[in-house]
């Protein structure tokens, strides 16, 4: 099923990237960003935060259109206490991260700000630490996004973003994340 979305996202970039290719404009090239976020995910009933570094590169094809893939590092573990069998107390580190690949569309510019949302797969990694024991669960689901880019400077803007994860069956996670980006 995920090759499925993977295979219909593809499909449709192509489908609106290639006639604008050839599109003269100004505002067409490379960017890329840095910036910090924080991942939070809930995965039945327990609730997990982490502060994250994020990386971003994309290629904006015309004014309205561009492509970008994005990861990040974990930073700051979130520590949770979950009572187990008997009423002990377990301590569990969870640090989360992911990458992914969007299209993003960008509506009308009002000034210097640029609203726009986003479409795409990401693939989220939770490492956790239950215990004495290590454990890292992967999942790749839909994302779906909303955000806004702030112009500041000539090459250069400040991005506020909010992804959401298309839940899977025990898993739902989402990123803020608010970011310096550079046109090359």
């Amino acid at each position: 099923m995920k090759y499925l979305f993977k295979t219909l996202l593809i499909s449709l970039s192509l489908v609106i990237t290639v006639p604008t290719i050839a599109e003269d404009n100004q505002s067409t090239g490379f960017y890329g960003g840095v910036g910090g976020g924080a991942m939070s995910g809930d995965e039945i009933g327990t609730k997990y935060t982490s502060l994250n570094s994020i990386g971003l590169i994309g290629f904006k094809f015309n004014s309205n259109v561009s492509i970008e893939a994005e990861a990040s590092v974990v930073g700051a573990k979130d520590k949770i206490v979950v009572k187990g069998l008997g009423n002990t107390a377990i301590n569990h580190n969870v640090g989360l991260s992911h990458s992914g690949v969007f299209i993003k569309l960008e509506l009308p510019k009002s000034g210097s700000i640029t609203p726009y949302g986003r479409l795409g797969v990401l693939d989220s990694k939770a490492k956790l630490t239950l215990g004495n024991g290590n454990y890292q669960v992967t999942d790749t689901n839909l994302a779906y996004g909303l955000g806004i880019n702030y112009e500041w400077g000539d090459n250069a803007s400040v991005r506020i973003d909010y992804t959401a994860v298309e839940p899977s069956s025990n898993t739902d996670a989402s990123v803020i994340s608010v970011m310096r980006v550079f046109s090359f």
